[in-house]
């Protein structure tokens, strides 16, 4: 069995998209909370719902670029042919 191995960029370049997504999903329960008049304190008590939402995000967005990539390896070796 072959072990897989992942590099610390593409490590990185993925933790900082799902970071983004995460301040993202923080930013619209702020704005939720402004425009419903909810109490301050839901910032800290939503937070699991934040970090679900946010990765509810990320999964989808992450299949689009694997299927991106996919795509653009498969095109580039039948080019090459």
């Amino acid at each position: 069995m072959k072990d897989i191995t992942i590099k610390g960029t593409v490590l990185r370049r993925e933790l900082i998209i799902w970071l983004i997504l995460l301040v993202s999903a923080f930013v619209l329960n702020i704005y939720a909370i402004v425009v419903y008049d909810g109490e301050l304190s839901e910032i800290f008590t939503q937070m699991h719902i934040v970090v679900i939402v946010s990765l509810a995000v990320y999964i989808p967005v992450a299949l689009i670029r694997v299927c991106y990539y996919t795509i653009k390896l498969l095109f580039n070796r039948k080019v090459k042919q």
